[in-house]
């Protein structure tokens, strides 16, 4: 069966006409469950030795997507890509520019910040492959089964980098949009 552009209503839609509710409401919810632990886990156990990592704004919520590879994706974000050949460690060349490209677009957009723009991005991206992996998983087997792949998905330890400005969310669209 040939396909082209984004689920239709049909492909989302329950067997009786009823919206996904049930996926997005699992979406919302799983990545909210992340957002409260890892809020509770800064809280219960603060910052390691040495202080806080690069921060952003003195509001730690904010600061908790922050982390690891979203400070390269920020540099990206804000200033292009850079090389400097005396700098054997890691460098903003290492990331493709799709992440960061739309981040920027994203901010420039709707007048946000790096890490809320980049959050928006992820989200977006993120709950756009889950509605591809259910579309695919409910027409070739049954509405049910796609229900449980999205909840599965987004229930797996690694979903909680949807979660985060990072690219995996972006990644999971594109690929699922492309086997859809």
């Amino acid at each position: 069966m040939k396909r082209s552009g984004a689920p239709g209503a049909g492909a989302l839609s329950g067997r009786a006409g009823e919206p996904i509710t049930s996926v997005l409401s699992v979406f919302v919810v799983s990545r909210l469950a992340v957002l409260a632990v890892g809020y509770a886990a800064l809280l219960i156990f603060g910052y390691p030795a040495g202080g806080a990592p690069v921060t952003i704004d003195s509001n730690h919520l904010l600061n908790l997507p922050f982390r690891y590879d979203a400070e390269w994706y920020f540099r990206i974000a804000s200033d292009g890509y850079a090389w400097n050949p005396a700098n054997a460690g890691q460098q903003t060349i290492a990331f493709f520019p799709a992440f960061p490209f739309l981040a920027r677009w994203t901010m420039w957009a709707t007048g946000l910040a790096f890490v809320p723009a980049a959050m928006l991005l992820t989200l977006a991206t993120g709950l756009g492959g889950v509605l591809y992996v259910y579309a695919l998983a409910r027409e070739r087997v049954s509405g049910e089964v796609g229900a449980s792949a999205a909840a599965l998905l987004l229930a797996y330890p690694y979903a909680v980098f949807y979660s985060t400005p990072y690219s995996e969310a972006l990644f999971l669209l594109a690929t699922a949009g492309a086997w859809y």
